[in-house]
């Protein structure tokens, strides 16, 4: 039993009980929890503000990637102008932000680029290395400048998106349309390959490869990438059987030939109800001479300006032994298209039959040259695909073009002449 005297008295002296009285209060410690307190808050703030800074870097860089893939799609080349500025303001605030991504470095290059004023392109960013844009990027950045045919831009680009694993198709579709106009057709091949795995129903590998074998003079190789491009392409396809035909009669594959115009008959009667230029071809390489030439005069009389109907027509009277028929065609055809080497050719046989000797030489020398001119042109055009960066060797083939009329491939290695000057003036890096 515990007694008054065990108990400690105050002042006053009134009994006082421990067990109920107030806890000390430990020096310091509401200040401990002031400062704990305003640490938190100062901590969520912080991390509040950061994840608006990063979600505003975000929703820029997506903004200027979704006006940039606007670009294909604009009409207007002041509407591409539009969406290209709009898409570096927003890429500017990006980098106020704090982004920097080398993918934003790279769609800030190409904005630069298509708002470029006076033909002159900027250099492209020391600091920037390819290898390590995502894919995305950079083939978003190469579909750009392939948009403005700035194609020497685009290369190092999907260059670079081939070595890698992800994005695969769009990476191949991407980089056959970029080198197959740089002329680098032994990549474009590769390519294609590959493509054919990935996607066995597509046809459009088939065609390109059907393309980079024409450009090159390669018709036995043509036929078979042709025939599976026709199987994958939406019936009745009739422009490339019609081709096929034409490439099996200049491979002198008749009987192949009139299978493949029967099925086409077959398959779209009314696109060869009336004479046609390959029909009239396909009778005349069967020895039809008489049909053939009823036809072609029907052919000549609808289309008397048209040089194949005219060289036809001239073949037709030579086969039927009528040189003095076949004269006049064949001149005026010369005349008109003098680096036509099976024009040169015909006119030199009939000139020939016709005891004039002297001027079929003339004509078959001609003949010879020209056809001495393009095959030294395909074996630069197969060196220029080994020889990416060599600017000399392309313009080489602009002047040999342009000096057999051969406009087309002029035409096609000019554009390449001017993708290289402009990707070695902008002194790209390569990863």
């Amino acid at each position: 039993m515990i007694s008054l005297k065990d108990v400690t008295l105050p002042n006053n002296g009134s009994p006082v009980n421990e067990l109920s009285s107030p806890p000390r209060r430990i020096p310091g410690r509401s200040w401990l929890y002031r400062t704990l307190l305003i640490l938190a808050a100062t901590v969520v703030l912080a991390g509040g503000i950061y994840g608006v800074l990063r979600w505003q870097q975000a929703t820029s860089l997506t903004t200027a990637r979704r006006d940039l893939r606007r670009l294909a799609a604009a009409g207007s080349a002041d509407r591409r102008l539009e969406l290209a500025r709009h898409a570096t303001r927003e890429l500017d605030w990006n980098r106020q932000l704090g982004g920097r991504s080398s993918g934003g470095t790279l769609l800030r290059y190409v904005c630069s680029v298509l708002t470029a004023e006076g033909g002159v392109l900027p250099a492209f960013p020391a600091d920037l290395k390819l290898s390590r844009v995502e894919t995305d990027d950079l083939l978003l950045a190469a579909t750009s400048f392939l948009g403005v045919r700035q194609l020497g831009l685009a290369d190092p680009l999907v260059r670079e998106a081939y070595t890698r694993p992800d994005h695969r198709l769009r990476t191949l579709e991407l980089a056959t349309s970029v080198e197959y106009e740089l002329g680098n057709m032994d990549f474009v091949l590769e390519c294609c390959d590959e493509w054919q795995q990935l996607d066995p129903n597509a046809s459009a590998p088939w065609l390109v490869a059907v393309f980079v074998y024409e450009n090159r003079g390669k018709l036995q190789l043509v036929i078979e990438p042709l025939k599976e491009a026709i199987r994958r392409l939406p019936p009745p396809a009739v422009t490339y059987r019609t081709q096929l035909i034409d490439y099996l009669l200049q491979l002198r594959q008749t009987g192949e030939a009139r299978q493949q115009f029967n099925a086409l008959r077959g398959i779209a009667p009314e696109t060869i109800s009336g004479p046609s230029l390959t029909e009239t071809r396909l009778l005349l390489a069967e020895g039809a001479t008489s049909r053939a030439l009823d036809m072609a005069n029907q052919l000549m009389a609808s289309k008397p300006d048209d040089p194949a109907v005219l060289l036809l027509v001239g073949k037709i009277h030579l086969t039927m032994q009528k040189p003095a028929d076949a004269l006049p065609i064949l001149s005026s055809l010369v005349a008109r298209y003098p680096f036509e080497p099976e024009a040169q050719f015909l006119l030199g046989q009939t000139l020939a039959r016709l005891q004039r000797r002297a001027e079929s030489k003339v004509h078959l020398d001609k003949h010879r040259a020209i056809i001495r001119a393009k095959t030294d042109i395909h074996k630069l055009q197969r060196q220029a695909a080994l020889e990416p960066d060599n600017l000399a060797l392309r313009l080489d083939l602009v002047k040999r073009c342009d000096e057999v009329q051969w406009t087309e491939q002029a035409a096609h290695w000019r554009q390449a002449v001017e993708a290289l000057r402009a990707a070695q003036a902008a002194h790209i890096s390569k990863p």
